[in-house]
């Protein structure tokens, strides 16, 4: 049994938890340079548009832990009685740079085709906890001590793998549920940008919605092999 608690956070225009890397190279004489709405889009370079805070709860494990993740955390939610909590933030992400990203500006209006969404994905924290609600450490001590001859470095780090593969399905679970939430707040974000130009969007499409592992970046993985393969006191 899995279920998760999101809290989503936007902004009139995204920008309230977003921010907006500007890439754009300062030209000479750039204020004698009338920008374009194209070019203007461009230059803002990536645009983060909405920010959603993620606590996963796992009660099973799952396919995606693979033999040794059976081995071990199957055994320990289910005899144990324990929880597996993961915490972590994913970012949507869209980078104005690349060459997918189109702009056509006509008599009709702006019709604008997007590059696919990027995500970001920042751990915040991994831990167990008990019937008590007692949260636990995650250590190699701490499993040595349920499991006869401890746990091998190979052990751990299949561990460590599959954990960050599981934040990556997760990841992928959030995208695709709020997807639509973060079309419609890109949408509202660049017509907020463009309204200095007195332009009106005449169309605009996004990207095919089928995630692929390249779009998906862990920013901090390390913190999972820390909490899994670092003895603390």
């Amino acid at each position: 049994m899995k279920y998760f608690i999101g809290i989503l956070i936007g902004g009139p225009v995204g920008f309230l938890i977003g921010h907006i890397w500007n890439k754009f190279q300062k030209k000479e004489k750039s204020d004698s340079i009338k920008l374009n709405v194209s070019s203007y889009l461009v230059s803002i370079g990536e645009l983060r548009v909405y920010r959603a805070y993620m606590k996963e709860i796992v009660t099973s494990v799952d396919h995606v832990w693979g033999d040794i993740g059976k081995k071990y955390f199957s055994w320990m939610l289910s005899e144990k009685k324990l929880a597996m909590v993961f915490e972590f933030e994913v970012d949507f992400v869209y980078n104005l740079l690349s060459k997918d990203f189109k702009v056509f500006d006509d008599i009709n209006g702006v019709s604008i085709k997007m590059p696919r969404c990027k995500y970001d994905v920042k751990i915040k924290d991994f831990y167990f906890y008990d019937e008590q609600g007692t949260r636990l450490k995650i250590l190699p001590e701490f499993l040595s001590s349920i499991f006869d001859g401890g746990v091998s470095e190979d052990e751990k780090n299949e561990l460590v793998k599959m954990a960050i593969k599981q934040v990556e399905e997760i990841s992928k679970k959030v995208a695709v549920n709020i997807q639509s939430d973060v079309d419609r707040m890109t949408r509202e974000t660049i017509k907020n940008l463009l309204l200095g130009f007195n332009k009106r969007i005449d169309s605009f499409n996004f990207y095919e919605n089928n995630i692929t592992h390249d779009q998906l970046n862990i920013e901090n993985p390390g913190l999972l092999e820390e909490k899994i393969t670092t003895t603390e006191v």
